[in-house]
This record gives structure tokens, sequence and C-alpha cells, in this order.
């Protein structure tokens, strides 16, 4: 089976280099997987597919380099726009390339280059080749947030000849969930080589607002210390206004109950003037220095602020999620240190939706009855949330993962 492998890789090596060797020069990905000539060394070698992998692995680094600043990390891809992505959020310790296409005689000479310690790869990135490149040199491989999908494992397990002997080679397997576990068991992999670690997506670090920011924010809103802020993120069609019925409804009780919307889509800032205007409540543009009172509802109609509002916000609430969208970003909130609440549609974020439940970093309101009431317990004081801090790294699942990286190159 591995024979067969070995020669389908080489016709598609052979039909790349033919067609490729005269882009190689232009293109940087043809380039990368083609040519391994000036590969920089490393202690850790991580790959990571796209874009989502490489954020995460991008959390792990960060992680291992506050821990061990020292060392050095190479980050192999498979995409453009995982390259991109790539050379963006990594610093000067991290050198970055395209993962060679999967034949022997390239993997001699990348592991002479990069001659790594250790090797960590995203998820579910089974090259045979490269690892058996590996495994015969004794370079430990580490899989970091594993992940074994249904549809993967069909494919996977009627090749299981192929598989079992590579996967029972790696070192160790931090999995993310209960079904990758199951999975990755069915393919053979020995529960001494696996931990359920959890995803490792949910470890971005907590935004660095600090006070004074927090407070020079919530002033440019006009918003006092003893005021209590609700910041509406990422709001569709028909939210808003059913977020300024239920500011109306409670503040007789919660006259110091202060509202800012940001609409998913900024232009449609005009028409939610128009639609708060018509309640009779005051409102105005983020921008806007007008005589006006203090309790008004403020409309963002500018980009690339809401991280810094949800920092400042008492609690938030993330859109997309009254309207059936199926949700937006329900992370961003949790990052900035702030409580989420959101209604039921949620089928784009289930996942986060299920992270923030599991924390009590916010919660889930089926109704805007439910969102209402939830709003009022909390003001008066008879519902809080937990809130995402620094110190909850050193128990996710990166630090799980890094601390045995670590542990296994020092002793290597």
């Amino acid at each position: 089976m591995i024979y067969l492998y070995k020669v389908i890789a080489f016709l598609i090596y052979f039909g790349a280099f033919v067609v490729g060797r005269g882009k190689a020069g232009k293109d940087a990905l043809w380039a990368g997987r083609l040519n391994t000539d000036s590969l920089p060394s490393a202690d850790i070698w991580l790959h990571a597919a796209s874009v989502g992998e490489v954020r995460v692995i991008g959390h792990l680094i960060d992680y291992l380099h506050d821990q061990a600043p020292a060392i050095r990390f190479h980050l192999t891809v498979m995409t453009r726009a995982g390259y991109k992505t790539a050379t963006m959020i990594n610093g000067e310790s991290t050198t970055v390339s395209y993962l060679p296409i999967d034949v022997p005689h390239l993997w001699a000479r990348v592991l002479r280059q990069i001659s790594p310690r250790i090797v960590v790869i995203a998820e579910t990135e089974i090259w045979p080749n490269m690892l058996i490149a590996l495994q015969s040199q004794g370079i430990p491989v580490v899989l970091v947030n594993g992940r074994l999908s249904e549809k993967a494992f069909g494919r996977y397990f009627a090749l299981k000849e192929l598989f079992k002997p590579l996967l029972a080679g790696y070192d160790h397997l931090f999995v993310k969930a209960k079904e990758d576990h199951g999975r990755f068991a069915q393919m053979g992999v020995l529960e001494s080589q696996m931990t359920l670690a959890g995803d490792m997506k949910f470890d971005a670090p907590l935004i660095e607002a600090g006070a004074e920011k927090r407070q020079a924010t919530r002033r440019s809103l006009g918003v006092d210390d003893a005021d209590f802020l609700l910041v509406a993120g990422s709001t569709r069609e028909g939210e808003e206004k059913q977020l300024v019925e239920i500011l109306l409804s409670l503040s007789g009780r919660f006259p110091r109950l202060r509202m800012v919307l940001v609409p998913r889509h900024i232009e449609r800032a005009g028409e939610i003037l128009e639609i708060i205007h018509q309640t009779g409540h005051a409102a105005r543009l983020f921008e806007e220095q007008m005589d006006i009172p203090g309790n008004s509802i403020i409309v963002v109609d500018k980009m690339g602020i809401l991280i810094d509002l949800y920092a400042a916000a008492d609690i938030a609430f993330v859109g997309g999620t009254l309207a059936d969208v199926g949700g937006h970003n329900l992370l961003e909130p949790v990052w900035a240190g702030t409580p989420v609440l959101f209604g039921p549609s949620v089928a784009n974020v289930q996942d986060a939706a299920e992270y923030i439940l599991k924390h009590d970093f916010g919660t889930m309101t089926d109704s805007v009855d439910t969102l209402s009431a939830t709003l009022e317990a909390i003001l008066s004081g008879k519902r809080t949330f937990a809130r995402k801090t620094r110190t909850d790294l050193a128990h996710s699942a990166t630090a799980t993962a890094g601390n045995y990286i670590l542990k296994r190159i020092r002793h290597a």
C-alpha cells in the first residue's frame, strides 16, 4: 500500500515539476513546494494547512515563545492565504515556507536543513512520506488540535492498512473532542498516545485594554463610570428595533443603562437612527458632537473600533443571533474580557456558543423576552458571569500541548 502511495506521489511531483518549473521563479507557492534549497534551521517545525490552522498554531507559538524565548520556530503552510496569515501573526523567532510535495527525496533534504528537534502538526495533516522520514530519523511528531471528522474517518478507515502504522508513530496526539478521540482509537491509536485537550482556537490571548483605555473609550461615548454599558455588535436588520424596545422597557427602573449599537453593515447607521427617533428616544452617531441627552443611544458608523467598545462594555450582545442569520463572532467580547449575550440562531458559531456556555462567559437567550429578563437580572445584581482572564491560559488546550512539547524537547 505504501509503495503504491509513493509511486502516485512521485507522479504528482513529476507532473507538478513539469507544469510548474516555468512558474517556480514567479510563483512563491510553486517555488516553495518544489524547491527546498534554502530552508532555515529551527528547534520546532510546525505545520498548519491554511488560515484557520495557522491562527491556532499562532496561539501555540506565542505560548511557547513566552515560556522559552530562545526557541526558533519554522512554520510550513499549504495555501497562499495561510502563508499571508502566517507572515502577519508571527514574529522574528518564526520563519515561514510552503510545505514541500510529499516525495521521499525532498524530505531527506528538508530534514537536513531544518534539523528540527520536534515536529508539530495541526489538526489532521497526514503525509505518509513526511511521517516515514521523520520516524526513520527518530524525530518526535506531535499532533495538536487533532480532529477526525466523520467524513474523513470514513476515508482513512478504508485505508487503515496505510494509516494505522503512520498514526502509531506519532509521539503524542492532543485531540479536540471525545468524538475525535474515539475515531483515532478506532484507527489503532493507543490510549496512552492521546490526550483529550479541547480546542486551541478558543485560546486567543486576552486583549489588553487596560483601565485607562477602557475609561477613555467610555468617555468618548459620554458614559460615566457609574453607568451600565451594553454594546450590541454586528447587529442585523430587525435586531436594533428589538434592542431599543428592551432599553425603553428597562430604562425606567435602570436610568443608568446605556446602549451602543454597532451594525454589521455600517451603511445602515442612518436607517437605524431613524428607527430609534421613531420611538422618541434620543440617538446620535458615534462621532457626532451634539447637544443631546447623555443617555442617547449611540449608533456606530465607524470601522475598526468594535473590540475597544467590547472592552469598555459591562455586557455585550452579538447580533445575527436574534435574526435568523446563524450568528457572528461570539468570541470577540469574551477575548475582550466582557460577558456576552446572544440569541438562539448560532448555526455558524455553534462551537463558540458551547464554549461560552460551558465556561459561563455569557448565555443564550431564546427570545427577545428572555433577553430582556436576563438583562434585568444582570442590572439587579441577580445574575453574574465569569470573565476570561490571562490566567485561564494556564489551564487551556494550548498550555496542555505546549507544556508537553517543551518537556519533550528538553529531554530529547
